[in-house]
C-alpha cells in the first residue's frame, strides 16, 4: 500500500513539474525563428511534442550524437552545447541536440529530480528517431545536468541503440529529489565512458572524480576514460575547441568507422 501511495505521489509531483509547458513553448518558438527549418524537428507524441535541433555530418558519416543540455537549458545552450552541435559534424558526427523537460519558474530545482523519468522518454524518442535514419552507431553526451540525465537513464535500462557515452562535467547535485547515484550509475552502464573535465570545474565535479574513477573500474571489460582538461571551467569558455577534440579522438579510438548513415527524416510525431 505504501509502494502505490509513493508510485501515485510521485506522479503527481510529476505532472505538476512539468505542467504548464509554457516555458518550453517559448524556448521552442525561439530557436525555430532562430534556425532553418530543416534543422529543426519536433519529436515525441502529437500532443506533447518537444523540440530537437539537428545537424548533418559534413563528411565521412561516423555515426550520430545525441546531445543533452544543462539544468534550465535548452537545444543551443551557448555552454558547451552550441559549439559541439556545430564543431562535431566537422569530424564526421551528425548531431541531434534535444529539449530536455524544464521546470516552471515557481518550482524548486530540487524537483528536476523527479523529470529524469520523462528526460528518458525524450532520449528514447530521440534515438529512435537516429535509427530510423539508418544510423550504425549513435553517442549519448551529456553536459552538467544533461551527463546526469543520461548515466540515469543508461544505468536503468541499457539500451541497445547506444553505443558510447560522453560525460561533461557529472556532477551529483546533492538538492535534487531523489538524489542522484552518480557512482553507481556509472557501475551499472556496460557501454564505453569518457568522463571529462575541467580542473577548475565545479566543486561538485571535482569532489567525485576519485569515485567515478573506481566505479568505471570496477568493470574491466568496459572502456572507462577520465580526462581532465587543464584550467577549463564549467562552461569550457575558451577550450571548446579542445574539448571537441578530445571527445572526437576518443570516438575514434572506441567506435572505428563503419557503414555510413542515411539522411535524416524529418519530425517523428506518432
Amino acid at each position: 500500500m505504501l509502494l502505490l501511495v509513493t508510485c501515485l505521489l510521485t506522479a503527481a509531483l510529476d505532472a505538476k513539474a512539468l505542467d504548464p509547458p509554457g516555458a518550453e513553448q517559448e524556448i521552442a518558438a525561439r530557436l525555430a525563428e532562430r534556425f532553418p527549418a530543416a534543422e529543426v524537428i519536433r519529436l515525441g507524441h502529437r500532443k506533447t511534442p518537444f523540440l530537437g535541433l539537428l545537424r548533418e555530418a559534413q563528411n565521412n558519416n561516423r555515426g550520430a550524437v545525441l546531445l543533452l543540455h544543462s539544468m534550465a537549458g535548452h537545444p543551443d545552450w551557448p555552454d558547451v552545447i552550441a559549439p559541439l552541435r556545430t564543431s562535431l559534424p566537422q569530424s564526421g558526427w551528425a548531431t541531434l541536440s534535444i529539449q530536455l523537460p524544464v521546470l516552471a519558474p515557481e518550482q524548486p530545482l530540487s524537483d528536476y529530480g523527479m523529470t529524469l523519468q520523462e528526460a528518458g522518454k525524450r532520449i528514447e524518442y530521440a534515438i529512435r528517431y537516429l535509427q530510423s535514419a539508418g544510423f550504425q552507431k549513435i553517442v549519448l553526451i551529456g553536459y552538467s545536468f544533461g551527463a546526469t540525465v543520461a548515466s540515469s537513464y543508461l544505468a536503468a535500462a541499457p539500451p541497445a541503440g547506444v553505443d558510447a557515452f560522453v560525460a561533461i562535467s557529472l556532477l551529483s547535485q546533492d538538492f535534487l529529489s531523489p538524489r542522484p547515484a552518480i557512482p553507481e550509475y556509472i557501475e551499472a552502464i556496460h557501454i564505453p565512458i569518457l568522463d571529462i573535465y575541467g580542473s577548475r570545474d565545479f566543486t561538485e565535479v571535482l569532489q567525485q572524480v576519485d569515485s567515478r574513477r573506481l566505479a568505471g573500474r570496477k568493470d574491466s571489460t568496459r572502456s572507462y576514460e577520465q580526462v581532465e582538461i587543464s584550467e577549463a571551467r564549467h562552461t569550457f569558455n575558451g577550450q571548446e575547441a579542445l574539448l571537441a577534440s578530445r571527445i572526437s579522438t576518443w570516438l575514434d579510438a572506441v567506435l572505428p568507422e563503419g557503414e555510413p548513415a542515411a539522411s535524416l527524416p524529418g519530425d517523428r510525431l506518432p
